[in-house]
């Protein structure tokens, strides 16, 4: 069986979420110029398929959110930040 490829596109966003280190070991921490006090952070695999989610995450520029990659495997994933009414994907490495 041969399926097409699913792609997620990164989507601009006034929001300016910065993701860091990338390539990552065994955690990303995610800072946001904005406060949001309650964000969904999805991961998904190169696939689309949902690996990982954290809900009701709060962001702001002057703590970065600690997301731990212990359980995810070497590769691409994408990171979703979803804040209700924007949407932000940004793709990195788990090395």
């Amino acid at each position: 069986i041969i399926e097409p490829p699913v792609a997620i596109q990164s989507i601009a966003s006034k929001d300016n979420f910065t993701v860091y280190p990338n390539p990552a070991t065994t955690q990303l921490q995610i800072v946001s110029e904005l406060y949001f006090p309650s964000a969904i952070i999805s991961v998904y695999n190169v696939s689309g398929k949902l690996v990982m989610q954290q809900q009701n995450v709060g962001l702001n520029k002057s703590v970065p959110y600690i997301l731990l990659l212990n359980q995810l495997s070497a590769g691409v994933y994408y990171l979703e930040v979803n804040t209700g009414d924007k949407k932000s994907v940004q793709k990195f490495i788990k090395s």
